[in-house]
């Protein structure tokens, strides 16, 4: 029976504890009016908004001037190109214009010596003539290829003056 004595007094505890936590949330606590959040979301759309606005703005003006840095950049090839092969000509040119001079003053040597001997070749001074004449065209196509150079730069800054 002690036994059943002491079952009883717990469940009495159990239901007087169960009893005190009804009644503290049976007890009205006073009630906040809602906050109207309505404004603050409707100021943090029109600022991410404007955000995005400007996101697109700026991918706009960096594409753009990736744009204009790749036509800026393919210019440059282009003239590096030119330029390049402007080089490669002047420099066929100039071997071209040494290879010559080399044979004149060959030719001439040949001419002092046949003079100093005594002897006249006519072989001889008509070769000399021939690459007389010879060096003579590849300083012209030198000269030429000189001024093509600089006519090409002067046309490029030229129509870039007209372009600004």
């Amino acid at each position: 029976m002690s036994d059943i004595t002491e079952l009883e007094r717990r469940i009495t505890a159990a239901l007087d504890h169960i009893g005190r936590k009804i009644e503290a949330y049976s007890v009205p606590e006073p009630v906040e009016a809602p906050v109207d959040v309505s404004e603050d979301l409707a100021q943090e759309r029109e600022a991410n908004s404007q955000l995005t606005a400007r996101n697109t703005e700026l991918n706009e003006q960096l594409e753009a001037q990736a744009k204009a840095a790749e036509a800026v950049e393919n210019k440059l090839s282009e003239r590096m190109r030119r330029l390049r092969q402007q080089v490669s000509d002047l420099d066929h040119t100039i071997s071209k214009l040494r290879r010559v001079n080399q044979q004149l003053r060959d030719n001439n040597d040949a001419l002092r010596t046949a003079n100093a001997e005594g002897s006249s070749e006519p072989h001889l001074i008509n070769q000399s003539m021939m690459n007389e004449i010879e060096s003579l065209r590849a300083a012209q196509s030198a000269d030429q290829a000189e001024m093509e150079t600089v006519r090409g730069e002067l046309e490029r800054i030229l129509k870039e003056g007209s372009d600004a």
